[in-house]
């Protein structure tokens, strides 16, 4: 799974709570005045050299239909939260200002959206469910991350990984050591504001890296927790079968062959 994870620098969080379809992000009740402002503050952080993305999100009210939506944004160690009540209300927000109210604890984004995979749902929903119970509201539904075959998948923020093959049987476990150490060691599928290449490094290197410093072609630079520069091999990539999603026919992808980590 190292090197799988896409390549995002900053990511929109936005609660929608009505059904989700396949393409939820794009095909949505939202109000066009909302759709334009989402465009427009997406390529104003693509002009800034960001590369961002939208995810929606969502999980149960407790009965409660006027609690106040929520919008996350999320760019390197710093995770921005946003609340409002009506989602004209956004026209207001400058995603790239910086401004929003810092959150300090990381918050789990578990993707369930059976419309698009069914994968999703069935592995997904269960996985949610059971971390919701253990840490309440830091755990939302996530539309499609990508990687249906790695279902399922948590995106793990501000930390910036993403996370494969989490199953619910393993619920406790993972939420021990990321709580605990913030490494997601062998359910990492990449930390997102790596390029590929960079992310399956880190993942040889085992999580004692604490910044990219360079990436090369046939190598990647750290700096480790104590300081010292690492330069770490990329691992070669070679053509492997897999099901991409449910009901798919086998093809063949690119694949990092690591060794360790």
């Amino acid at each position: 799974m190292a090197g799988s994870a896409p390549h995002v620098t900053t990511w929109v969080l936005l609660e929608y709570r009505c059904a989700w379809g396949r393409h939820v992000t794009t095909e949505n009740e939202l109000d066009l005045s909302v759709r334009d402002w989402l465009t427009d503050s997406l390529r104003s952080l693509v002009r800034r050299g960001e590369r961002p993305r939208v995810q929606f999100i969502r999980r149960e009210r407790d009965g409660n239909p006027e609690a106040p939506f929520t919008l996350f944004i999320s760019r390197g160690e710093l995770l921005q939260v946003c609340k409002f009540g009506a989602y004209t209300d956004l026209l207001d927000v400058d995603i790239a200002a910086h401004s929003l109210e810092p959150l300090d604890l990381n918050h789990y984004f578990v993707c369930t959206n059976d419309q698009r995979d069914q994968c999703c749902g069935r592995l997904g929903k269960p996985l949610f469910t059971a971390m919701r119970a253990r840490l309440g509201d830091r755990v939302w539904e996530t539309s499609h991350v990508g990687g249906h075959r790695m279902a399922p998948n948590v995106l793990v923020l501000p930390a910036g990984y993403l996370c494969g093959r989490v199953f619910e049987a393993e619920c406790d476990e993972f939420l021990e050591v990321m709580e605990r150490d913030g490494f997601p060691g062998r359910w990492l599928r990449g930390r997102t504001a790596y390029p590929a290449e960079a992310q399956a490094c880190e993942a040889i290197f085992g999580g004692r890296t604490a910044a990219l410093r360079d990436l090369r072609d046939l190598s990647a630079e750290f700096t480790d927790c104590n300081g010292n520069r690492v330069r770490i091999a990329v691992p070669p990539k070679k053509s492997v079968q897999v099901i991409e999603n449910c009901g798919a026919e086998p093809t063949r992808v690119g694949a990092f062959v690591t060794s360790g980590g």
